[in-house]
């Protein structure tokens, strides 16, 4: 079978769904050929349209510019670039012709797919990963669009039960058409990276985005409510809220209790800092899936979790995690502090926590996206 992922967001840029891309592809060209066509960053040569396609581990990857202009000087040069874009997505696929195209997060890429199509229709299965329902599919220049391609695809991949009554709420998309596939982690990789000490007393640790919904300042707040003052908490992430959490910081007085690590680390010393970890906190506001949670579980490490979206289909309480109720502070400081007092309930996560992961290997997740493509194939 000839695959062709398709998306704006792919690496080098560092995301949930870029993940999951990457991941998806390297299992599916075992025994497939695969494609990942992604967009032209919006820092590249303005007049660049990559033509040359590239074999990595496995998959091959080209690049087309596929954005909405951001700026006065793109807007001056949006026509040319828009032309060109949409003809080298259609003359790529009509020399591809890959028998399926799976879409992921649908954004600007999704008006150059629905133009195209005018000209070269393919089957299509289209992934809804989270974000992309609730910005893109609202604003007024992406909607007509994206609703289109919902409605013209053949199925809707979603990673949750969350995310599946979430599209229901704001679609008209039969619930037949919603297939839900979780995301994945790769835990034979995992099982390789070695517990490193960067940090000698004990710690909680938090990964991810400063942004709203991740919900850092939350945990902030509760560390200052625990009753351990020896107890350490180390910061992984980056994003448009990392003022804020400085400034915050600051103000509860915990800069020499609290470690930003930078935001940098690479996967290696990720999964080296979560293995040293007492605790992996996971306090998101909102969280279609929760990956970073099973990474933690993945790597023994216990975990406390805001009782939200996609961490509630995927965790249970007092066995696989500890949930706090979302957003309140207050009661995930006291979740820790029981948890860092029973060593026993720790060890029962832990162990719990590495069997449940064994059904979220990308082996798992990638035999049941080939099987949703099969059964597409043998309708269209």
């Amino acid at each position: 079978m000839k695959i062709l992922l398709l998306s704006s967001r792919f690496f080098p840029h560092i995301g949930g769904v870029e993940k999951v891309i990457e991941s998806l592809s390297k299992r599916l060209s075992e025994n497939n050929e695969v494609i990942v066509l992604s967009s032209l960053d919006d820092a590249s040569n303005f007049l660049k349209i990559e033509n040359s396609i590239t074999n990595i581990e496995g998959y091959k990857l080209k690049r087309i510019w596929m954005n909405i202009p951001r700026s006065f000087f793109g807007l001056v040069i949006f026509p040319y670039r828009f032309v060109s874009a949409v003809y080298s997505l259609t003359s790529f696929l009509k020399k591809q012709k890959p028998d399926i195209v799976n879409l992921h997060f649908p954004d600007d890429v999704s008006i150059y797919l629905w133009l195209s199509r005018i000209f070269y229709k393919l089957p299509l299965v289209i992934n809804i990963h989270g974000n992309d329902l609730h910005i893109f599919s609202k604003k007024f220049f992406h909607k007509f669009f994206i609703k289109s391609l919902l409605n013209d695809s053949e199925k809707i991949i979603v990673n949750s039960k969350y995310m599946k009554d979430d599209m229901l709420s704001v679609t008209n998309i039969e619930s037949s058409k919603i297939v839900i596939i979780p995301n994945g982690i790769d835990v034979s990789y995992i099982s390789t990276i070695s517990e490193q000490k960067y940090i000698k007393s004990d710690y909680l640790f938090f990964v991810g985005r400063f942004v709203h919904k991740k919900g850092v300042d939350i945990l902030i707040r509760a560390f200052k409510q625990i009753k351990n003052n020896d107890l350490k908490l180390v910061i992984e992430g980056k994003g448009e809220e990392k003022e804020k959490i400085e400034k915050l910081i600051l103000e509860l007085d915990l800069s020499e209790r609290i470690i930003l690590v930078g935001g940098n680390l690479s996967e290696q010393e990720k999964f080296a800092y979560m293995k040293g970890a007492l605790i992996g906190i996971v306090p998101s506001r909102i969280e279609p899936f929760g990956i970073v949670a099973l990474e933690y579980l993945s790597c023994g490490t216990p975990l406390i979790a805001s009782e939200t979206g996609g961490l509630s289909d995927i965790l249970e309480d007092q066995k696989t995690c500890i949930f706090f109720e979302n957003e309140n502070y207050k009661d995930l400081a006291k979740k820790i502090d029981i948890l860092f007092e029973d060593k026993k309930l720790r060890n029962v996560l832990s162990a719990n926590g590495k069997d449940l992961v064994k059904k979220y290997t990308w082996d798992e997740v990638s035999k049941k996206y080939l099987e949703i493509f099969n059964s597409v194939l043998m309708k269209s």
